[in-house]
């Protein structure tokens, strides 16, 4: 039985980590990505935009740091000895409407060279088509989890939808693929996915909604490889203390094989 609680609990504990280590991902970043702001001009604007809800694991009392040190480790560095670093971050307020209206206004007020978020998905995605065309500005985000974020365009030139975003940590892909090479491996041919639309809020909207839209996508993938039948079940409580419910659910023709909530 693979536990998807489990799975889920490590994936937020590398999130966090991740959200931490942006004083060692800055510096390399700011080399990479200032490339694209013309050699004569002094300062690179920073935009941040970032939930100041503390209850969200990439707010901006939490991440503000790591930026600020990273922004000094370059200038400590003399990495850009000719460029002027400066920070500045506005509330996304994890919102699909919030996020771009914050990142409308860096640019409208040409204060962003380079946006550091959206963090959540769904303030993030529309602020990285953005970002790409028309304003061909670099964004990098330690969210973007769905799947949606690799999907290339469906014109003729078969780009990537999002060719100006770099996502820092693990995605949901990379869950599916380890579940289904582990489905391969012991050569499971049913399971059932138990699963909460909003669990794991704290994190973003719709988090385990997208996470099992990823796997989802690969095990449609690979069905036909692996003679794999699969079931969903979306579990509507709150909470998963109803397990009379779930067993019922899983049943002796799931029992052992895999369940994610």
């Amino acid at each position: 039985m693979i536990q998807g609680s489990i799975h889920f609990y490590r994936l937020t504990m590398e999130i966090q980590v991740l959200t931490y280590t942006y004083l060692f991902l800055i510096s390399g970043c700011l080399i990479w990505f200032v490339q694209i702001v013309e050699s004569e001009k002094q300062k690179v604007r920073i935009a941040a935009i970032l939930p100041s809800d503390n209850s969200r694991m990439f707010s901006i009392s939490k991440s503000s740091p790591g930026i600020q040190i990273g922004i000094e480790k370059v200038k400590k560095l003399n990495i850009l000895p000719n460029h002027d670093l400066s920070v500045k971050y506005a509330d996304s307020k994890c919102s699909v409407k919030e996020g771009p209206l914050a990142a409308f206004n860096f640019y409208v007020n040409k204060e962003a060279d380079i946006f550091f978020g959206p963090v959540c998905d769904y303030a993030l995605a529309p602020v990285a088509r953005y970002a790409y065309d028309p304003w061909d500005i670099p964004i990098i985000s330690t969210g973007g989890f769905a799947h949606d974020f690799t999907v290339k365009s469906t014109d003729i030139t078969n780009i990537d939808t999002f060719p100006t975003l770099t996502r820092v940590h693990l995605t949901f892909d990379s869950l599916g693929e380890f579940i289904t090479t582990t489905i391969k491996h012991y050569k499971w041919r049913s399971i059932k996915v138990v699963y909460q639309t909003n669990g794991h809020s704290s994190v973003g909207y719709r988090f385990c909604y997208l996470a099992i839209s990823a796997l989802v996508k690969r095990l449609r993938e690979k069905q036909v490889a692996l003679n794999l039948d699969y079931h969903l079940y979306l579990h509507s409580r709150k909470s998963m203390d109803d397990s009379d419910k779930v067993f019922q659910e899983i049943g002796t023709k799931y029992a052992g094989n895999i369940m994610l909530s």
